[in-house]
């Protein structure tokens, strides 16, 4: 946090950090928790930052599917309100979930959860769980 009380994501603390259309993601450290921060790419005054901790990535994506939940299109729905965008427009959502999606296992990698050199290259069939929500199914 700077002098003036600005939080910087994406920053030195960030571990990843990638963008997806307009929408740039960060994997860091929130308030204790590994989490996906979100956040409009080309940002104006005004425009926030979307914050999902790793114990709540499983509302957003159906466990056996991979497809977005009700609840996860509604909390993208404002999601991009927080943005900036407009809560109509499907680009900006199909954006949000696509980070969020491709953030699942680097969250997942990263977490204090996680045990230490989790590899899950080549296995096929495994649902991970955190707080007993489906965070990824790979």
């Amino acid at each position: 946090m700077s002098e003036h009380g600005t939080v910087i994501f994406g920053g030195p603390e960030a571990k990843i950090v990638r963008v997806v259309g307009d929408i740039t993601y960060s994997v860091e450290h929130v308030n204790g928790q590994e989490s996906v921060v979100l956040w409009r790419t080309h940002r104006a005054p005004g425009n926030g930052a979307f914050i999902v901790g790793i114990t709540m990535l499983g509302a957003y994506f159906d466990g056996r599917t991979g497809t977005p939940t009700e609840t996860g299109v509604s909390r993208v729905k404002d999601a991009i309100k927080v943005m900036g965008f407009s809560g109509m427009d499907t680009f900006a959502m199909r954006h949000v979930l696509d980070a969020m999606y491709q953030a699942i296992d680097e969250v997942i990698k990263l977490a204090p959860l996680a045990p230490k050199g989790l590899d899950l290259s080549g296995v096929e069939g495994v649902t991970l769980r955190a707080n007993g929500d489906v965070v990824m199914k790979h």
